[in-house]
């Protein structure tokens, strides 16, 4: 299946959409009501409905239209198609992941109450959007597993806990003791998880 961009019909849509992007991230699916919905976006209830039917249709849309974003850049794209050397990708992944993952909140927010709060949700919604990050990312992987470049034998592991790896590092210095994570040893989030990994992947 090809990949579509995600797009909206109106410019209605799109006021809709951002508004429940805020009020979503912020309050939670159950927290944020349409009607709450439909006043930041400056329209009548009734309008909200005629173009989401369901509350969830429009949670769905409000994520959608952050995981459209997640795009990688052009320059990286195009070195892990010349497979050049995972010492030079894999920190340059990490970077990527944790400037889409880590510091856009919204989306971090939408991917959390969509997994977990959304007991039966339209789950192809990741994997339609997440597929166009992850397969470029996987691929390479498998080519360096093949090529022994890397000393793990499972590309599909590697590209989950690489990003899993990415959002984890990031949350822990706020989620545990302040103390634990010294900045003077460990550097940025990015840096630390870069060299972990470099250290887990590479055969050399």
């Amino acid at each position: 299946m090809s990949y579509q961009p995600f797009q909206l019909k109106t410019a209605t849509e799109e006021r809709i959409v951002e508004a429940a992007v805020q009020l979503f991230s912020r309050r939670g699916f159950r927290g944020s009501s349409t009607r709450a919905i439909a006043q930041l976006a400056g329209v009548h209830e009734v309008t909200l409905f005629r173009h989401f039917p369901r509350k969830r249709d429009l949670f769905w849309a409000a994520t959608a239209s952050r995981l459209s974003r997640l795009k990688m850049t052009p320059e990286l794209a195009a070195r892990m198609e010349q497979d050049a050397d995972p010492l030079v990708i894999v920190p340059s992944l990490v970077e990527f992941l944790a400037e889409k993952l880590c510091y856009q909140s919204e989306l971090t927010r939408l991917l959390y109450l969509g997994l977990f709060e959304l007991e039966s949700g339209d789950q192809q919604v990741f994997g339609k959007h997440l597929a166009t990050l992850l397969q470029p990312i996987h691929e390479y992987l498998a080519r360096c597993v093949h090529t022994r470049q890397l000393r793990c034998s499972d590309p599909q592991a590697a590209t989950l806990g690489l990003i899993a790896s990415v959002l984890i590092h990031h949350a822990a210095p706020d989620l545990l003791n302040p103390s634990t994570f010294s900045k003077k040893e460990s550097g940025s989030p990015a840096d630390s998880c870069a060299n972990f990994w470099v250290e887990v992947l590479l055969a050399r």
